[in-house]
Protein backbone atom coordinates (compact mmCIF):
# COMPACT_ATOMS: atom_id res chain seq x y z
CA UNK A 1 0.00 0.00 0.00
CA UNK A 2 1.06 3.71 -0.78
CA UNK A 3 -0.11 7.36 0.38
CA UNK A 4 -2.23 8.82 -2.15
CA UNK A 5 -0.25 11.63 -4.03
CA UNK A 6 -1.18 14.25 -6.64
CA UNK A 7 0.13 12.11 -9.31
CA UNK A 8 -2.10 9.49 -8.52
CA UNK A 9 -4.81 11.97 -8.46
CA UNK A 10 -3.82 13.02 -12.32
CA UNK A 11 -3.75 9.62 -13.68
CA UNK A 12 -6.78 8.84 -12.45
CA UNK A 13 -8.45 12.24 -13.43
CA UNK A 14 -6.60 11.71 -17.26
CA UNK A 15 -8.13 8.06 -17.24
CA UNK A 16 -11.83 9.30 -16.64
CA UNK A 17 -11.61 12.09 -19.38
CA UNK A 18 -10.00 9.44 -21.78
CA UNK A 19 -13.27 7.23 -20.90
CA UNK A 20 -15.49 9.96 -21.67
CA UNK A 21 -13.95 11.37 -24.48
CA UNK A 22 -13.67 7.77 -26.27
CA UNK A 23 -17.55 7.72 -25.51
CA UNK A 24 -17.68 11.00 -27.18
CA UNK A 25 -16.11 9.70 -29.86
CA UNK A 26 -18.81 7.75 -31.48
CA UNK A 27 -21.13 10.68 -32.03
CA UNK A 28 -18.72 11.28 -35.00
CA UNK A 29 -20.02 11.39 -37.88
CA UNK A 30 -18.74 8.15 -40.15
CA UNK A 31 -20.09 9.48 -43.23
CA UNK A 32 -22.45 12.88 -43.98
CA UNK A 33 -24.14 13.75 -46.98
CA UNK A 34 -26.26 16.84 -48.41
CA UNK A 35 -29.09 16.60 -50.79
CA UNK A 36 -32.09 18.32 -51.73
CA UNK A 37 -33.90 16.04 -49.96
CA UNK A 38 -32.31 16.81 -46.86
CA UNK A 39 -29.25 16.00 -44.83
CA UNK A 40 -28.13 12.69 -43.92
CA UNK A 41 -25.20 11.21 -41.54
CA UNK A 42 -24.21 8.59 -39.46
CA UNK A 43 -22.13 7.85 -36.46
CA UNK A 44 -20.97 5.09 -34.81
CA UNK A 45 -23.84 5.27 -32.32
CA UNK A 46 -25.90 4.75 -35.76
CA UNK A 47 -24.06 1.66 -36.14
CA UNK A 48 -24.71 0.34 -32.99
CA UNK A 49 -28.06 -1.48 -34.30
CA UNK A 50 -25.58 -2.98 -37.14
CA UNK A 51 -27.18 -1.52 -40.42
CA UNK A 52 -26.80 1.64 -42.15
CA UNK A 53 -28.78 3.60 -44.75
CA UNK A 54 -25.59 4.80 -46.22
CA UNK A 55 -23.91 1.36 -47.99
CA UNK A 56 -25.68 -0.87 -50.41
CA UNK A 57 -26.30 -5.15 -49.34
CA UNK A 58 -23.17 -6.04 -50.49
CA UNK A 59 -21.13 -4.26 -48.41
CA UNK A 60 -23.19 -5.57 -45.12
CA UNK A 61 -20.36 -7.48 -43.61
CA UNK A 62 -18.89 -3.97 -43.19
CA UNK A 63 -22.36 -2.76 -41.26
CA UNK A 64 -21.33 -5.63 -38.82
CA UNK A 65 -17.95 -5.15 -38.37
CA UNK A 66 -18.12 -1.55 -37.92
CA UNK A 67 -21.13 -2.00 -35.27
CA UNK A 68 -19.90 -4.84 -33.48
CA UNK A 69 -15.81 -2.15 -33.17
CA UNK A 70 -18.30 0.29 -31.98
CA UNK A 71 -20.25 -1.86 -28.99
CA UNK A 72 -16.79 -2.50 -27.92
CA UNK A 73 -15.69 0.75 -27.90
CA UNK A 74 -18.70 1.97 -26.02
CA UNK A 75 -17.81 -0.94 -23.50
CA UNK A 76 -14.64 -0.45 -23.01
CA UNK A 77 -15.43 3.56 -22.79
CA UNK A 78 -17.31 2.94 -19.61
CA UNK A 79 -14.94 0.59 -18.83
CA UNK A 80 -12.08 3.29 -18.42
CA UNK A 81 -13.82 5.93 -16.62
CA UNK A 82 -14.90 2.94 -14.11
CA UNK A 83 -11.08 2.24 -13.91
CA UNK A 84 -10.53 5.89 -13.33
CA UNK A 85 -13.00 6.20 -10.64
CA UNK A 86 -11.93 2.83 -8.58
CA UNK A 87 -8.41 4.69 -8.92
CA UNK A 88 -9.07 7.99 -6.96
CA UNK A 89 -9.80 5.55 -3.98
CA UNK A 90 -7.62 2.97 -4.36
CA UNK A 91 -3.96 3.19 -3.09
CA UNK A 92 -2.70 -0.18 -4.21
CA UNK A 93 -0.26 0.08 -7.27
CA UNK A 94 -2.65 -2.07 -8.97
CA UNK A 95 -5.04 0.96 -9.86
CA UNK A 96 -2.30 2.77 -11.57
CA UNK A 97 -1.21 0.03 -13.36
CA UNK A 98 -4.90 -0.51 -14.52
CA UNK A 99 -5.14 2.95 -15.37
CA UNK A 100 -1.46 3.03 -17.58
CA UNK A 101 -3.46 -0.35 -19.61
CA UNK A 102 -6.82 1.45 -20.22
CA UNK A 103 -5.41 4.45 -21.12
CA UNK A 104 -3.00 2.73 -24.18
CA UNK A 105 -6.41 0.33 -25.52
CA UNK A 106 -7.85 3.75 -25.58
CA UNK A 107 -5.79 5.24 -27.79
CA UNK A 108 -6.16 1.45 -29.74
CA UNK A 109 -9.77 2.46 -29.69
CA UNK A 110 -9.30 5.92 -31.37
CA UNK A 111 -7.21 5.30 -34.12
CA UNK A 112 -9.35 2.41 -35.10
CA UNK A 113 -12.39 4.10 -34.95
CA UNK A 114 -10.34 6.67 -37.75
CA UNK A 115 -9.39 3.72 -39.47
CA UNK A 116 -13.31 2.50 -39.64
CA UNK A 117 -14.62 5.67 -40.89
CA UNK A 118 -11.69 6.44 -43.52
CA UNK A 119 -12.85 2.80 -45.23
CA UNK A 120 -16.36 3.59 -44.58
CA UNK A 121 -16.44 6.59 -46.58
CA UNK A 122 -14.60 5.04 -49.28
CA UNK A 123 -17.34 2.15 -49.57
CA UNK A 124 -20.14 4.76 -49.47
CA UNK A 125 -19.29 6.98 -52.01
CA UNK A 126 -18.48 3.67 -53.98
CA UNK A 127 -22.14 2.45 -53.66
CA UNK A 128 -24.34 5.83 -53.62
CA UNK A 129 -21.75 7.08 -56.57
CA UNK A 130 -22.10 10.26 -54.59
CA UNK A 131 -19.31 12.51 -53.07
CA UNK A 132 -19.39 11.73 -48.95
CA UNK A 133 -17.51 14.06 -46.02
CA UNK A 134 -16.41 12.33 -42.99
CA UNK A 135 -15.75 14.35 -39.64
CA UNK A 136 -13.60 11.18 -38.49
CA UNK A 137 -10.32 12.76 -38.41
CA UNK A 138 -11.55 13.96 -35.17
CA UNK A 139 -11.01 10.74 -33.43
CA UNK A 140 -7.28 10.77 -34.51
CA UNK A 141 -7.17 14.14 -33.19
CA UNK A 142 -8.76 14.14 -29.92
CA UNK A 143 -6.50 10.45 -29.28
CA UNK A 144 -3.17 12.50 -30.71
CA UNK A 145 -3.79 15.22 -27.44
CA UNK A 146 -4.30 12.08 -24.86
CA UNK A 147 -1.45 10.51 -26.12
CA UNK A 148 0.32 14.06 -25.35
CA UNK A 149 -1.04 13.91 -21.99
CA UNK A 150 -0.37 10.92 -21.14
CA UNK A 151 3.40 10.17 -22.42
CA UNK A 152 3.99 14.03 -20.67
CA UNK A 153 2.69 12.92 -17.22
CA UNK A 154 4.36 9.09 -17.56
CA UNK A 155 7.76 10.56 -18.16
CA UNK A 156 7.52 13.58 -15.83
CA UNK A 157 4.90 13.31 -13.63
CA UNK A 158 4.84 9.64 -12.98
CA UNK A 159 7.99 9.03 -13.39
CA UNK A 160 9.87 7.35 -10.24
CA UNK A 161 13.30 8.30 -8.79
CA UNK A 162 15.88 6.26 -10.29
CA UNK A 163 17.84 6.40 -7.45
CA UNK A 164 17.30 4.44 -4.04
CA UNK A 165 16.91 6.68 -0.93
CA UNK A 166 19.78 5.46 0.58
CA UNK A 167 21.74 7.58 -2.51
CA UNK A 168 19.49 10.05 -2.75
CA UNK A 169 19.63 11.32 0.65
CA UNK A 170 23.33 10.36 1.34
CA UNK A 171 21.85 8.14 4.57
CA UNK A 172 24.38 5.41 6.05
CA UNK A 173 23.50 1.78 4.93
CA UNK A 174 21.45 0.08 7.69
CA UNK A 175 23.87 -2.79 7.52
CA UNK A 176 26.70 -0.35 8.69
CA UNK A 177 24.84 1.19 11.73
CA UNK A 178 25.73 -1.32 14.62
CA UNK A 179 25.43 0.54 17.44
CA UNK A 180 22.17 1.53 19.49
CA UNK A 181 23.09 4.88 19.52
CA UNK A 182 23.64 5.20 15.98
CA UNK A 183 20.35 3.38 15.28
CA UNK A 184 18.39 5.67 16.87
CA UNK A 185 20.15 8.95 14.72
CA UNK A 186 20.00 7.07 11.50
CA UNK A 187 16.36 6.41 12.61
CA UNK A 188 15.05 9.76 13.23
CA UNK A 189 16.39 11.26 9.87
CA UNK A 190 14.64 9.06 8.21
CA UNK A 191 11.30 9.68 10.33
CA UNK A 192 11.94 13.35 9.55
CA UNK A 193 12.39 12.22 5.83
CA UNK A 194 9.11 10.69 6.51
CA UNK A 195 6.90 14.17 7.85
CA UNK A 196 8.88 16.08 5.02
CA UNK A 197 6.54 13.92 2.46
CA UNK A 198 10.04 12.76 1.03
CA UNK A 199 9.41 8.34 1.79
CA UNK A 200 6.43 6.92 2.15
CA UNK A 201 5.71 5.26 5.15
CA UNK A 202 5.65 1.64 3.40
CA UNK A 203 9.93 2.57 2.89
CA UNK A 204 10.07 4.06 6.17
CA UNK A 205 8.66 1.19 8.02
CA UNK A 206 10.89 -1.24 5.94
CA UNK A 207 13.96 0.95 6.68
CA UNK A 208 12.34 1.01 10.67
CA UNK A 209 12.36 -2.68 10.83
CA UNK A 210 15.79 -3.37 9.32
CA UNK A 211 17.59 -0.97 11.55
CA UNK A 212 15.90 -2.41 14.95
CA UNK A 213 15.67 -5.89 14.12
Amino acid sequence: MKNKTLNDTIKSTLTVITGVILFLTLSIDFVAMESLAGNYSQNGFDMLVFSDGMVYAQYRWISILVGILCWLQMIFSFLTVVVGLISFVSVSDLGGKLCSLVIKISLGFFALYFIEGFFYVILANQANQASLQSNVFMSLFWGIILLIAYFFCENFLFKKPGKSILDRFALPKVSNVADEAKKAEVLAKYKKLLDDGAITLEEYEKIKNSIIK
